[in-house]
């Protein structure tokens, strides 16, 4: 995962993830399609959902919440998912492969969204 150089820059909820992730996947990972839900945490900063990436190119979705007994936050919710065909769509699934050195992602053969060349 990048992190910032200066962490007066970085959310609260960016520390805790950095600070939660890498206990549970092996190596470097990236997230993406981050959202914040909200939901104030008593220690600052909002409940999250979103998706992570690991280096083997297993997604997991997230949910971090709040932990009662340790009074801190936690991933309240983990779970391994597959990869949505039109997440190779997106540029920012696409920048988290990039970010871990995985390679470029093959287009989905759909006739849904029509792939127009610039």
């Amino acid at each position: 995962m990048a992190r910032s150089g200066d962490a007066a820059a970085v959310s609260p909820e960016a520390l805790a993830l950095g600070e939660l992730v890498p206990s549970r996947v092996h190596g470097d990972f990236a997230l993406f399609f981050t959202t914040v839900e909200g939901i104030k945490l008593p220690s600052g900063g909002q409940e999250t959902t979103g998706y992570v990436l690991d280096q083997a190119g297993q997604a997991y979705w997230f949910y971090l919440g709040w932990d009662p007994e340790r009074a801190m936050p936690a991933l309240t919710e983990w779970e391994p998912v597959p990869i949505e065909k039109d997440w190779m769509r997106t540029r920012e699934y696409r920048d988290a492969r990039r970010n871990l050195g995985l390679p470029e992602p093959e287009w989905p053969e759909t006739d849904a969204f029509p792939r127009t060349r610039v």
